[in-house]
């Protein structure tokens, strides 16, 4: 997101210019911020014709003013809604996460579920599928020249999986911290491999690690209209 929060910055840097700026046709800004009257003599004018200068004081000036207004006005709304817009879509990063089949057989569902909701993200897509090796394939495709390739599309497609589709803000890089190292013996205490895992082999979960791997694998393993869009309760009470 941050490419998208440098736009941002950039108009708002313009926005507020031109909130600020003077047409040099109409008024004449000094340097303690009072004003001129416009050159008389150059402009042929005589002098108790003109106008003092305060602000925009012509009727031309005037209109130039309330012209600058609406258009400050109307980049300022456009420009909030920008934000929200970017706030709204960081907190909707979603990350894909598969429980393996021993994360399965050991009913290890549920603890996933309960730990990923209890930080406070979002699940808005589940099941219960047994894979084929077809889709499995596809699911390592990285992986295929892996000498440990076709064992591990043996394991998991030896019993039924469960996978899911999370919520919420970093969920792809909080989800990873989450489930811990990929080898359990390097994963921290308090992880969910951490805690329920021995052996690299069988590791219980599988997680995106990136956003665009995420949206590939969501894609894969569920069609649009599986994936939920919809709005927590609680949501005001975990973001502000």
């Amino acid at each position: 997101m941050g490419r998208n929060w440098n736009v941002v910055l950039i108009f708002a840097r313009t926005t507020l210019t031109a909130s600020t700026s003077w047409d040099p046709a109409d008024c004449r800004r000094t340097s303690t911020g009072t004003t001129r009257r416009h050159d008389a003599a150059r402009h042929g004018t005589p002098l108790f014709r003109q106008e003092t200068c305060r602000g925009f004081a012509s009727p031309r000036s005037h209109s130039f003013a309330a012209r600058r207004h609406r258009m400050v006005l109307c980049s300022v709304s456009a420009l909030l809604q920008i934000i929200c817009k970017l706030i709204m879509a960081e907190n909707k990063e979603r990350t894909f996460l598969m429980v393996k089949p021993d994360g399965v057989q050991r009913g290890l569902v549920g603890k996933i579920i309960q730990r990923f909701e209890e930080k406070g993200f979002k699940l808005v897509a589940m099941r219960m599928v047994w894979p084929t090796e077809e889709l499995l394939k596809k699911h390592y495709a990285d992986l295929a020249s892996r000498p440990f390739f076709p064992g591990l599309v043996k394991y998991m497609s030896s019993g039924p999986v469960v996978p899911m589709v999370w919520e919420g803000l970093n969920v792809v890089k909080t989800g990873r911290v989450m489930l811990g190292e990929t080898n359990p013996k390097d994963s921290a205490p308090g992880t969910i491999r951490g805690d329920f895992c021995i052996q690299v082999g069988r590791n219980i979960i599988h997680g995106s690690d990136s956003v665009e791997s995420a949206k590939k694998e969501i894609s894969l393993w569920f069609g649009e209209k599986e994936v939920i869009d919809w709005t927590h309760a609680s949501e005001n009470w975990i973001y502000e």
